[in-house]
């Protein structure tokens, strides 16, 4: 019994030393081209740094990716279980995302991960099915109708709404938290351009319905994306079986984010019912002529066989647009004022070659 205990002990050791040389077999110093890895542990791999980061997750990425030559790092799960690699390389950015995008699947864990808040839509779909969506997403994005909307939205939010909404701000002298108007702001103008539906959250600040929507989404991305950081378990199953904790929690804030979807899905069907649909530039419509499309180059559509597939598939569509646009865009902005702040002689070069391009540009008043 003693010799079965030893030989099941040396196997394990034996398991952990091979574990151990295969993934330092290649050592970034020698080979900067390559990833770098944060010194794993043989066993349970980097799952202590993610845990002893969790709560600065991205200043721990962006940390190691300043430290790797090549820009790209690679974590271990345990017992090398999942594996990982992250590049700010702009050159594998543009391979990943757009040059052979095709040859990079998002995976089963990614999919399980997200499904519950973006299903099908762009971020979420793999294949064929991204290939799809991305052709018409890009053919939109390139025609001079939807360029020329864009410009008009952009004016309209900008000279009727966001300025006269910081001028009122500076006129009684009361505190703007900046971030949350850029944040409604840009949700109303990809609302506008990607759906065709106008939205005020700016101007309805205290509307609780948007309060409501805003915080669903928060809760919605923060739950999926830690989620998609860690290892499916079977208490997290056992949770989302039962309905409590974060399964609840995500299951309440996608329900507040699919009432808000098929709301729009609505509107946009009043609107063609009504004016037959003719000459809408924006997406969403672009996507529901093609669900209609049963014959010929109706190859998204059979996708989605049935008339409750497609409204799903809609569903998701109108989500992944939000998320693309409404977050991202508020970083940057949110951003770039507050570097302009810190550094005031920028901020004064910034005005002035913005006064300069927006010379002669129409900014309406009133509506």
């Amino acid at each position: 019994m003693e010799i079965a205990h030893l030989a099941y002990v040396l196997l394990f050791l034996f398991a952990v030393v091979i574990l151990y040389v295969q993934r330092r077999r290649v050592s970034p110093s020698t080979n900067p081209r390559m990833a770098y890895c944060p010194h794993p542990n043989p066993v349970l791999g980097n799952t202590v740094e993610f845990i002893r980061n969790r709560g600065r997750f991205f200043d721990w990425y962006t940390d190691m990716l300043r430290m790797s030559p090549s820009s790209t790092i690679e974590a271990w799960g345990a017992l090398g279980a999942s594996h990982a690699v992250t590049t700010a390389d702009p050159a594998g950015v543009d391979n990943l995302l757009r040059t052979n995008f095709a040859n990079y699947n998002r995976g089963a864990h990614f999919r399980a991960a997200q499904y519950e808040l973006i299903g099908d839509g762009l971020f979420g779909a793999d294949g064929r099915l991204w290939s799809l969506q991305r052709k018409l997403a890009s053919y939109a994005f390139s025609s001079r109708s939807l360029r020329g909307f864009t410009d008009d939205v952009l004016v309209i939010h900008l000279g009727r709404r966001f300025l006269p909404f910081l001028d009122a701000a500076a006129g009684s002298g009361e505190a703007v938290d900046l971030q949350e108007a850029l944040r409604r702001f840009a949700f109303d103008n990809i609302c506008h351009v990607a759906f065709g539906v106008e939205s005020s959250t700016l101007l309805e600040w205290d509307d609780p319905r948007h309060q409501a929507l805003f915080a669903a989404f928060d809760t919605a991305v923060e739950i999926s994306f830690m989620r998609t950081l860690a290892p499916s378990t079977p208490v997290r199953k056992l949770t989302k079986l039962l309905n409590i904790g974060k399964s609840r929690r995500l299951r309440e804030a996608v329900g507040v984010i699919d009432d808000h979807a098929m709301s729009v899905i609505e509107a946009k069907e009043a609107s063609q019912r009504n004016n037959r649909g003719e000459g809408d530039p924006d997406l969403l419509s672009r996507f529901m002529a093609a669900m209609e499309e049963e014959d010929g180059g109706g190859e998204l559509a059979a996708m989605f066989p049935t008339p409750e597939a497609k409204r799903r598939f809609l569903r998701d569509v109108v989500v992944s647009f939000v998320l693309a646009g409404k977050d991202t865009t508020t970083s940057a902005l949110t951003w770039f004022f507050w570097l302009i702040a810190a550094n005031p002689r920028r901020g004064t070069r910034c005005s002035t070659r913005g006064h300069v391009r927006a010379s002669g540009r129409r900014w309406p008043t009133g509506r």
